[in-house]
């Protein structure tokens, strides 16, 4: 038989111990709640606490934690937003300066800036018939200006290409790749066919001597020659375009090399105490509004 007393008492007692259970497991579930509220963890807590409340089926604690998670979300939308680190959103950085780019604009504007005033302080000049040129009064082959052991014509290959063999010796320049600044075009340099990238003198010597040079010293001539700043490493049709011809007679096709060739063709003027013509100051002065 059946005893039916302890039938009835035992149902008590197994209800009485799921209340038990239940309660403790909500006890706890608000104590990780608690926690996980008072960490945040980056918006991992509230969605956590929501999903204990509904899983709880504690309605009041569910909807503040949902609305968290909510804005948690908000807050994390902003975020990625907004600019990276360090910049903002018109290109410049936390400090207000500006970018790489707007650096260099800066640059070119103010080497322009100083280029027109050496330009207002030339004086004006046509240049002279006589006496005749002669190539050899601004001596004869390259020299060492910079006492580097390597003679200006190497020494500008080294300079203004890239990619360069060097010979045994040091200084011989066995080829290259120019990126031609009057045309701009690449070059494969070779030195077996040297015609391809020449020397130029920003200045011509036979321009500078019907302008005055020849009035000059050999020493000073010799000087002028093979002064680094005065040369450039150019596609050999286009220096011999040039010739001898000042900037108002010719100028890079390469529009966007007018600005760099106006600057180094006024300071070399300015340097050597050269004047300009008429017709290479406008010249000068157009190029140099290019410049920024």
């Amino acid at each position: 038989m059946i005893n039916r007393d302890v039938a009835r008492t035992s149902r008590p007692r197994d209800a009485g111990g799921s209340a038990i259970q239940y309660a403790s497991l909500i006890v706890l579930a608000g104590i990780l709640m608690s926690a996980l509220w008072a960490a945040n963890l980056g918006g991992v807590g509230t969605h956590t606490t929501a999903a204990l409340c509904t899983l709880l089926r504690q309605p009041d604690c569910a909807a503040p934690a949902q609305a968290a998670a909510r804005a948690d979300d908000g807050d994390l939308a902003a975020l990625r937003a907004q600019p990276s680190e360090g910049t903002n959103s018109e290109g410049t950085n936390s400090e207000g300066t500006e970018s790489e780019g707007g650096a260099q604009q800066d640059e070119g504007q103010d080497d322009g800036d100083a280029a027109r005033e050496l330009l207002a302080g030339l004086d004006s000049l046509e240049p002279s018939d006589e006496p005749d040129y002669d190539r050899d009064e601004f001596g004869s082959g390259w020299l060492d200006p910079d006492g580097n052991g390597c003679d200006g014509r190497n020494d500008t290959l080294a300079r203004d290409l890239a990619d360069t063999v060097v010979g045994d010796d040091g200084c011989r320049i066995e080829s290259g790749v120019l990126d031609d600044p009057y045309t701009g075009e690449r070059i494969e340099f070779d030195r077996s066919r040297p015609q391809e990238v020449q020397i130029d003198h920003i200045y011509p010597l036979a321009y500078a001597w019907r302008m005055g040079a020849h009035e000059w010293t050999d020493e000073q001539r010799r000087a002028f020659a093979n002064d680094p700043d005065n040369l450039a490493a150019v596609a050999g049709p286009a220096n011999q375009s040039k010739g001898d011809s000042g900037p108002g007679e010719w100028r890079p096709d390469n529009e966007g090399h007018h600005c760099r060739y106006a600057i180094d063709y006024v300071e070399v003027a300015a340097e050597y105490d050269l004047p300009v013509s008429p017709s290479d100051r406008a010249a000068l002065g157009g190029m140099l509004d290019t410049c920024g």
